[in-house]
């Protein structure tokens, strides 16, 4: 015969039954991290954060790149990097090698001085050995900058390397500062922009295909030379601009050799008219010699038939010691 319930069991039971959602949460949420081994004594403890009068986010534009930064005191900087033509990545960068490799918890703490905000967790995320021991893809860089822009405090969590004692911390907090950051995020999103639509390496060799015999640019070829204008004039560090101009061996040497200069000039010319200094631009012309793919087909031939543009940019000059 089953036992009937206590007086004290049914009262228990009954208390649980009524106790509100909020306070199960935070009972199951210290669990968790209790599991985890990731619950922080504020003793046992290290905190790097910018404090409040410290607090900056600084941006740096360039048309290949838009970054936002903050220097976190005693640990490093944080960066929300977007280079062009890619995806949004974030990372802490840091010297002082204090996270332990293997999992951080990531939660976004409400600001003091809005307690109607409440906290999130975000769950675990990867810590690397090295100078970037957090980095995070587009997608939780995304939400990070959201949480900075409505006011919390994203926080990293890990275990400290070198523990030696209970004496010593045993935890690593790394936290974000909300404060000055939409200010700093509006001079972001004018980076953003005006960043190119294309990455670097695609600016810097491309090439363009022509069909049998021609010389002329079509639309796509005019769209693509339009974004590389928009490049050459707005970049700063350019130094050369080579075009080069080939064909296939469909025709007798010097046909081509004449062919292939003057699919080279249309590119010269669409530069010229679009405002490109003609100091920039070094113009050659190789008819069928160096071919890319087979003469023996059609396809190769067609990858033949083309001209290049090698953008070079200035090497960067460091100061001799």
């Amino acid at each position: 015969m089953p036992l009937a319930p206590s007086k004290s069991m049914t009262s228990f039971l009954e208390h649980g039954r009524r106790e509100p959602r909020r306070i199960r949460m935070q009972r199951f949420k210290m669990f968790y991290w209790l599991i985890l081994g990731l619950v922080v004594n504020p003793v046992q403890a290290n905190h790097y954060q910018a404090a409040m009068d410290q607090s900056q986010w600084l941006v740096s534009s360039h048309l290949l790149s838009c970054h936002m930064s903050q220097e976190i005191p005693g640990f490093g900087s944080a960066y929300f990097e977007q280079p062009a033509g890619e995806s949004l990545q974030f990372y802490l960068a840091s010297h002082q090698h204090v996270m332990l490799k293997g999992k951080a918890s990531l939660r976004s703490l409400a600001p003091v001085w809005n307690p109607t905000i409440e906290g999130r967790e975000f769950g675990l995320i990867d810590v690397q050995s090295g100078s970037r021991p957090i980095q995070l893809e587009a997608e939780l860089a995304l939400q990070l900058l959201n949480e900075l822009y409505i006011g919390r405090t994203p926080q990293f969590l890990r275990r400290a390397i070198g523990i030696h004692s209970t004496a010593e911390p045993e935890s690593v907090e790394v936290g974000l500062s909300a404060v000055n950051f939409r200010s700093s995020f509006a001079s972001y999103q004018q980076c953003l922009e005006q960043l190119m639509p294309v990455t670097l390496s695609e600016l810097s060799r491309s090439r363009l295909l022509f069909l049998p015999n021609e010389s002329s640019l079509n639309e796509a070829s005019l769209a693509w030379l339009a974004t590389l204008v928009e490049f050459i004039k707005r970049d700063d560090q350019l130094e050369s601009v080579f075009i080069d101009g080939y064909t296939d061996n469909s025709h007798s040497a010097r046909y081509n050799q004449g062919l292939s200069k003057r699919r080279a000039e249309a590119v010269q010319d669409f530069f010229l008219q679009q405002g490109v200094s003609a100091d920039l631009i070094l113009l050659r012309f190789h008819g069928e010699r160096f071919p890319i793919a087979s003469n023996e087909n059609p396809e190769g031939r067609e990858q033949n038939r083309r001209v290049t543009i090698r953008l070079q940019r200035q090497t960067p000059r460091f100061a001799q010691r």
